[in-house]
């Protein structure tokens, strides 16, 4: 939809029904593979800097649809399960980690863009710390790598 989550709220969200935050959420973005860095982030994504933790790719994606088949297709809903897989990974080597702790892990281990990005919807540019928490896109070298070397 291209909403600042800061601003607009979209559903499913980390805020539960009292009011606390899920801390074991994990907002995501669609991101592109632009070459030109501007349009990095998908048009269509939504974004936050105190709401959208980190974004992934998320456009263009070779993915399953009905009848066996095979086709290219676009939203966070091909950004979310890049970023579960990493979760996933993971968990899967190490399996005492929390699910709150392997989203610390993906947040701090996500791959920075210091160039300004347009924002989705937009034609203003602006930082990656301006529209995800992290400021970045998830990583799942990166993740293992700092794993690692905390053993």
């Amino acid at each position: 939809d291209a909403k600042n989550k800061d601003i607009e709220d979209s559903y499913p969200t980390r805020k539960l029904s009292d009011g606390t935050l899920a801390t074991n959420w994990i907002e995501v973005g669609a991101s592109s593979s632009s070459k030109k860095g501007k349009k990095l982030l998908a048009d269509f994504s939504n974004y936050g800097s105190t709401t959208v933790d980190l974004f992934a790719p998320g456009v263009d994606i070779y993915s399953t649809v009905p009848d066996g088949k095979y086709e290219d297709a676009s939203g966070t809903s091909m950004a979310c399960p890049a970023t579960a897989g990493v979760a996933a990974m993971i968990r899967g080597y190490f399996p005492e980690l929390t699910a709150e702790q392997v989203r610390e892990v993906l947040m701090k281990t996500t791959v920075q863009y210091k160039k300004r990005i347009i924002i989705p919807g937009t034609k203003k540019k602006a930082k990656m710390k301006n529209v995800s928490i992290s400021g970045g896109f998830v990583n799942a070298e990166k993740a293992v790598e700092y794993l690692l070397l905390k053993k």
